[in-house]
Order: structure tokens, then C-alpha cells, then sequence
């Protein structure tokens, strides 16, 4: 099929002009690419492309493209083998190794792939997946190392030690998800984030717990906690705001933010601060402040909960 440049090169023989493109140019022969391709994608032409235009993609890196195309675009493969190799290297750019693992040992995809390209993406995945580990951990000690010297991360800094420690496989993770959770320098909010992580798949019965309420550090048992999507409060307030029929599905869904907001901010100890979900939501549609309440630091929330 006739492409890019001069309208009249195909795909395969433009790819061998790829090496002595300059790095702007190159990326300007990646847009036309795309945009061809998705040309061919509309009048449904792309099946004997798409193997030689995601290579490109590959080789561009352009791993959020990828993602899009096999993910959300679903578009087909010329085999089941191409669609599985295909979709393993975009799980494993994403960093869902758990989920790439289990694949690999499924018989359907072994039987699509064959034990040779099954043993190239177990190594690909290994390979990626130690290399996450240690850069991941290098950038958690650092964080580490600023709540040693008592200086509190962004919200920012938050959000990527949460993120960062979920995705990570390593059993060291459960060491540092205990370090942050004894610090009384990390946001409430994530602290209940990582209890829910804890809960879900962590392979001790307790962990330890800076409890900004008691400004003690204390023991808590997995038997005795629940998840706070599973809590019968959070699940009250949860059936009260769908039943709101006069609010608009904006406010509920700011209510629903304020809920799981509040709760994984007390996480593990929902019990000793909500017992009864209408008495909540009565007390969250009357204020004026509701949204700004998602942003409030954790002193003047802890100082509104004590009073």
C-alpha cells in the first residue's frame, strides 16, 4: 500500500530509510505513519499493516499509543500468537507484571505463542520488571530519607509512593509500606490507601500504624479491620446517595469522593469516628465548603473530626 513521504513508498520500504533520519524527522515520519494508519483503521484495511506499523511503534516507543490501539481499539492481529506477543509487551511496558505472569502460564497462550516465545516474555518480563524494582526502590529511599529529617512530601511525592508501592512485587515493599505507615508525616488519605493495599495482599497478620489520632504507633490486626468499600457504614452512605433523586450525578459523585475521602482518612479505625450514614451524608449537604473539603490538610481535619 502507497504512504507518507511521496505518497507512493510502502511501509516496509520507507522502514529502511528509518536509520539515517534525524531524531525530528523521524518523529514527523511516526505522525504521518499514525495518521495513514488510522485512515486504513476507518475503512477497516489495516490487517496486513499493523505488525510492521507497531514495530514502528515499538521502536518510537511510543508505549501509550500501543496501549490505545491493543486496550481500547482492540484492533485484530493477523494471528493469535501476534496478538498475544503484542499484547504481553504493552501489560509489561504498563508494569502489570502479576498480570503478564499469569498469562504465561495459561495453556491457551502457551499453545498460541510456543514454549520459545513463552520463554522470551518470561525473560522480558523478569528483566523489566527487576529494573522497576531497583529504580523504584532507589526513588522510594529517598522519600524515605525526607521523613527521616521530618520533612513532609507534596501531595505529589504522595501519590507516587502510593502508586509506586502497589505496582511493586518485590517482598521489600511490605517493609516500606510499614515505614510509611509509622510515619506521622504521611497524608492520612494515603496511609488508608495502603492499609487497603495492606488488606488485599499483604501476607502478614499485623502491621504497624502511626495513629494521628492517639499520636501513639499502634499494632493493628487484619482480622479485625475491613476494607472501607466493604465497611456497612461507607455501604449505607453509598445506597443513600443513589437513592437522592433531587441531587444532580455531579454532587453525588462529589459526595461519593467526600466519603471514600473521609473514610480511608481514618482507615483502619473507621468504627471509633462513623456509625451511621445518614447522620453523615445530613452533615456533608450542609455545608457550603464540600468540595474545598476534599483539599483540607489533615490538621484541620482531624480538628473538625475531634470537635
Amino acid at each position: 500500500m502507497e504512504r507518507y513521504k511521496t505518497g507512493e513508498t510502502c511501509m516496509s520500504e520507507e522502514k529502511k530509510q528509518l536509520e539515517v533520519l534525524s531524531e525530528e524527522e523521524f518523529e514527523t515520519f511516526v505522525e504521518n505513519a499514525i495518521d495513514a494508519f488510522e485512515e486504513k483503521v476507518q475503512k477497516n484495511e489495516y490487517i496486513d499493516e499493523i505488525e510492521e506499523f507497531f514495530q514502528l511503534l515499538e521502536k518510537a516507543n511510543r508505549w501509550d499509543d500501543l496501549t490505545y490501539y491493543i486496550e481500547e481499539d482492540q484492533l485484530k492481529l493477523p494471528s493469535e500468537s501476534s496478538y498475544w506477543m503484542w499484547k504481553i509487551k504493552v501489560a509489561i511496558q504498563n508494569e502489570q507484571f502479576k498480570q503478564v505472569e499469569a498469562w504465561l502460564v495459561h495453556e491457551n497462550v502457551i499453545a498460541a505463542l510456543g514454549m520459545d516465545k513463552v520463554l522470551e516474555c518470561t525473560l522480558l518480563c523478569e528483566k523489566e520488571k527487576n529494573r522497576f524494582t531497583q529504580a523504584e526502590v532507589e526513588k522510594l529511599q529517598q522519600l524515605s530519607e525526607r521523613l527521616k529529617k521530618e520533612e513532609p512530601l507534596t501531595e505529589e511525592q504522595n501519590d507516587y509512593m502510593a502508586t509506586t508501592l502497589m505496582l511493586m512485587q518485590t517482598p521489600l515493599k511490605w517493609t516500606v509500606i510499614e515505614a510509611f505507615l509509622m510515619s506521622p508525616l504521611t497524608q492520612l488519605f494515603w496511609k488508608g490507601f495502603l492499609i487497603e493495599c495492606w488488606l488485599t495482599d499483604g501476607k502478614t497478620a499485623k502491621i504497624r500504624y502511626y495513629d494521628a489520632f492517639s499520636e501513639k504507633v499502634v499494632e493493628v490486626d487484619k482480622s479485625e479491620v475491613v476494607s472501607v468499600y466493604d465497611h456497612p457504614v461507607f455501604v449505607e452512605i453509598e445506597r443513600l446517595i443513589d437513592t437522592q433523586n433531587a441531587l444532580e450525578e455531579e454532587m453525588k459523585e462529589l459526595l461519593l469522593q467526600k466519603a471514600q475521602s473521609d473514610f480511608l482518612r481514618v482507615s483502619p479505625f473507621v468504627d471509633r469516628y462513623f456509625s451511621d450514614g445518614a447522620e453523615w451524608l445530613e452533615m456533608q449537604l450542609q455545608r457550603e465548603d464540600l468540595l474545598l473539603s476534599l483539599y483540607e490538610n489533615d490538621e484541620t481535619f482531624l480538628r473538625q473530626l475531634k470537635s
